[in-house]
């Protein structure tokens, strides 16, 4: 008995050391976690220090284009004072060929590990989030729900 009860400790205490890292708890108006962009596929890396909007994206999910028209339009209207960025993970050509024919003003960076998808806790698709200026997590929600007061908060 001693020895089957060890047995199952010890196998918990193995699950528990192979489980993912959990995902930070995201406050508004907390430092946001840092982007993990392990390179730009359209675009250079933006200028800090700005306000970013952040665009989270996966091959194969359901996006119409009408999604990414309206991310074009505000990376276009606000291309002066916000960053945009559609950060990807996932098959890296897959993602080349979904935006080369779009022609993105905003930038496309991809991380390899989706290390930053674990770090802002996102679950499902299509997620945004805003980071301030002072790099503070403000905003998440999705392209579709971008108004020009949103916007021009930052």
């Amino acid at each position: 008995m001693k020895t089957v009860f060890t047995y199952l400790v010890l196998s918990g205490l193995s699950l528990v050391a192979v489980l993912p890292a959990a995902a930070q708890r995201l406050t508004f108006n907390e430092r946001a976690p840092q982007l993990q962009i392990t390179e730009y596929l359209f675009g250079e890396a933006p200028e800090s220090g700005r306000t970013t909007y952040v665009e989270f994206f996966v091959p194969g999910t359901r996006t119409d284009d009408g999604y990414f028209e309206t991310l074009e339009t505000f990376a276009v209207r606000y291309k002066d004072r916000i960053n945009f960025i559609v950060l990807a993970k996932g098959d890296k050509e897959a993602v080349k060929k979904f935006f080369a024919d779009k022609k993105p003003s905003y930038r496309v960076a991809y991380d390899e590990q989706g290390k930053t998808f674990t770090d802002f806790n996102i679950q499902y698709l299509p997620t945004s989030v805003i980071i301030d200026s002072k790099g503070r997590f403000v905003w998440q929600g999705k392209a579709t729900q971008l108004e020009d007061r949103l916007m021009e908060r930052y």
